[in-house]
């Protein structure tokens, strides 16, 4: 790119040179006349300067006022200004006859009343003549002035004005030269000056072309320059606003996709990815790079690649559900158009991927049918063991031993149908009541009231407790009714299904500023693969254990709600004789 500096530069030197050189071709063909001039006006003075000396001398020369006597004197200081000025003087009486010449001797020299000059002289006063000497045959301009009486004429060789004239045409062109020279720094500095508000602004403008939205213009002039730099350095704080606004608005939008547990993926009309999420690359786990693979190359699922093939072939949108390893989908796969959209250029249309997981919400429908189903069952057989009784007092109630003996079993059926609405009532009260955990209470004496209360159940199964309790604070914060309810089901669990002359051992240990309560049975435990699912409602390992125990199969799940509730941890761990659950409890020391 030719730089604008250097066409200004060239423009404008070009231009002073060529102004320099016609000045001087000017002034060459005008110096010679010039010169002529200069000359004839400076031999026309010294003419003036001789016709005094020669008037002085005549006026004090009494005797001969009518005769021009030219004396020794007069003569020498003649010659001496012709040797001085580098002139030939030469006086001429009015006939012609030559009285004195400041070269020639005039005794030599013929009669000059019919020279040129002389004769112009004769009839102007004064004449002037260009031509070569007749006596000393060198060119010469001659000047001369007729004062009546006599004629003065002085000359000077053409030599002497040529030197005069190379005299002054060497000045001249040291001068141009001069000029010249300065005439370029000038124009150098002028265009560097004019060019350089210009060239702040390419160094803007590429600045800003290469990313950097920072860049500004700095101590610009206060003239149109200055006004076009300040309006770009406006023009860039605008569109750095709205790039910022736009980069704002796409980490945003960025994060928000990037947060979503749901899997995301935008394909191209070629099927290749364009854009996706974390969750997609977890869910497909691909090796390598995702983005503008083809999208049959990371799905790894034939269902969800056919209908990504359908939506582009059919250009329409297409939704199912889809399990995919251990979880459950439903999968959204769009037709975008673009093509009604200016700002898009590249792309007519793509296809978005939006896998909604649903795994949860099928495992809570699950659970809500095996609820529905277990609540039934457990609410049904009581009633049926009831109505079976009140069915059989009705056709036996003159029978008083079994009539007493069918109403005690209808009664304690009654009490196992209030114990499983009693256990409902608490889950639902756990779930829909907020609980402050701010109290200070005593887990100790908590126990001690627990196995006091089931001190009749103990006593029947022989069960031995071994109470190491000593590690618990005398104060934890929780609530005193949720931590109640944690105990006196995990401690009323590891005696029912304990073994007769079991044990159930409460120990309590402090383990990196939590509180662990571990409370263990010799029972007949729980196998590893069931330890998860035992918090669940009426969740079964064995059928016909809930029966010999008389549980309602809601224990469990109210522990679990108490313990969440408190920010608490629980888990269960089987052992070899028995099941141990343990409680981890934030405190500190």
């Amino acid at each position: 790119m030719k730089k604008l500096k250097q066409r200004l530069i060239f423009f404008y030197s070009a231009i002073f040179i060529i102004f320099v050189s016609f000045l001087m071709i000017f002034l060459v063909n005008n110096l010679n006349k010039f010169a002529t001039s200069f000359v004839k006006n400076q031999l026309s003075n010294d003419i003036e300067y001789i016709h005094q000396i020669l008037q002085y001398s005549q006026n004090s020369n009494v005797a001969n006022k009518n005769s021009l006597n030219i004396s020794a004197g007069v003569e020498e200081n003649i010659k001496s200004l012709a040797k001085k000025n580098s002139i030939r003087i030469t006086v001429i009486d009015f006939s012609g006859v030559v009285l004195f010449d400041s070269i020639v001797d005039k005794t030599t020299m013929e009669n000059h009343l019919y020279r040129p000059e002389i004769i112009e002289a004769r009839n102007n006063s004064s004449g002037v003549s260009i031509r070569s000497s007749q006596t000393v045959n060198v060119s010469s301009i001659y000047v001369a002035k007729f004062y009546g009486k006599y004629y003065i004429r002085v000359s000077k060789t053409l030599d002497d004005v040529k030197n005069l004239v190379n005299s002054i045409l060497n000045s001249i062109l040291i001068f141009a030269l001069i000029l010249l020279v300065f005439g370029i720094i000038i124009n150098f500095i002028f265009v560097t000056n004019l060019t350089k508000p210009i060239n702040q602004m390419i160094v803007f403008v590429k600045k800003i072309f290469n990313g950097d939205l920072n860049a500004r213009i700095l101590n610009y002039r206060d003239d149109e320059f200055g006004y076009l730099q300040n309006s770009m350095n406006k023009l860039a704080e605008n569109i750095q606003m709205r790039i910022n606004d736009l980069t704002a608005q796409r980490e945003i939008l960025s994060y928000i996709i990037e947060s979503l547990e749901d899997p995301i993926a935008l394909m191209g009309k070629e099927g290749e990815i364009l854009f996706f999420n974390k969750s997609f690359l977890e869910l497909w786990d691909y090796p390598g790079e995702v983005e503008n693979k083809i999208y049959f190359n990371v799905i790894r699922n034939n269902s969800i690649n056919t209908a990504i093939k359908d939506a582009i072939d059919k250009k329409e949108n297409i939704y199912f559900e889809e399990k995919i390893f251990d979880r459950v989908f439903q999968v959204h796969i769009s037709y975008l158009n673009f093509t009604r959209i200016e700002e898009v250029k590249n792309i007519d249309f793509a296809i978005l991927l939006f896998m909604n997981d649903i795994t949860k919400q099928v495992k809570i429908n699950q659970m809500k049918t095996d609820l529905v189903g277990n609540l039934s069952h457990e609410l049904k057989t009581p009633i049926s063991i009831i109505k079976g009784y009140l069915e059989t007092i009705r056709e036996s109630y003159d029978d008083r031993d079994s009539t007493l003996k069918y109403i005690q079993s209808a009664i304690k059926n009654t009490d196992k149908l209030n114990s499983i609405i009693d256990d409902m009532l608490k889950l639902n009260k756990l779930e829909t009541i907020t609980y402050s955990i701010d109290e200070a209470i005593d887990i100790k004496s908590i126990i001690g009231r627990i196995l006091d209360l089931l001190s009749l159940k103990i006593k029947d199964k022989n069960i031995k407790i071994n109470l190491n309790i000593d590690n618990i604070p005398d104060k934890v914060n929780g609530n005193n009714f949720l931590v109640e309810e944690i105990f006196f089901n995990l401690i009323d669990n590891a005696i029912n299904y304990n073994v007769e002359s079991g044990e159930v051992s409460i120990e309590a240990d402090i383990n990196d500023d939590n509180l662990i309560i571990n409370i263990s049975d010799t029972g007949i435990g729980i196998p590893p693969e069931e330890c998860e699912r035992i918090f669940e409602r009426f969740y079964r390992i064995d059928k016909a254990r809930r029966s010999s125990t008389g549980g309602t199969g809601l224990g469990l799940s109210i522990v679990k709600h108490a313990v969440s509730i408190l920010g608490w941890k629980i888990k269960a761990t089987p052992l070899t004789k028995g099941t141990c659950f343990s409680i981890s409890i934030p405190v500190l020391r």
